[in-house]
């Protein structure tokens, strides 16, 4: 089993990397200084990172918890962000790839090694969890997927979603 590497940048900003993929979270990139904000209290940034995005490098993905105010994403990190393989993608995008887009949108990345079925029943996991109505659709279009992994947690996602949202049982 690879060994999980975490790496404390500084503030929010850390970078995983398993099993050769690399995932940076919340990135903040810029020194220490003020940020003013209207009709909200000023942000002040105490320190600098511990490493510049030049020493982080290429990513496979950021992970943002939210992007309203600099202490999660400043100006460094938003221009950082272009560099990410996969930045802050959509749920229901994700779940709406089959094989030969799962393929393009991840060519040359460790996720591609998963595979589209896996990859799109852990997003199917993740909108369960999520409570995302909107995500009702995209679920329900799965129920039949070949993968019977896929239609399972498709299933599983619906009831998840509430119990309007799935479909009858046999028998």
């Amino acid at each position: 089993m690879p060994a999980l590497t975490l790496t404390l940048v500084g503030g929010p900003t850390a970078l995983l990397e398993y099993g050769g993929l690399r995932l940076l979270t919340d990135p903040t990139f810029d020194p220490p200084r003020t940020y003013e904000r209207d009709a909200a209290p000023t942000l002040r940034k105490l320190a600098g990172p511990a490493l510049t995005a030049e020493q982080i490098g290429d990513v496979d993905a950021v992970l943002l918890s939210h992007d309203h105010h600099e202490d999660n994403l400043d100006e460094g990190g938003r221009a950082f962000l272009p560099r990410a393989e996969l930045t802050v993608p959509l749920l229901a995008d994700l779940l709406a790839l089959d094989d030969a887009g799962f393929r393009q949108v991840f060519a040359g990345s460790p996720i591609k090694r998963i595979g589209r079925d896996r990859m799109v029943r852990n997003c199917l996991i993740a909108a369960g969890n999520s409570g995302d109505a909107a995500l009702v659709e995209p679920v329900r279009r799965l129920l039949e997927d070949s993968d019977p992994a896929v239609a399972e947690a498709a299933e599983w996602a619906l009831e998840r979603l509430g119990p309007a949202t799935s479909r009858p049982r046999a028998g």
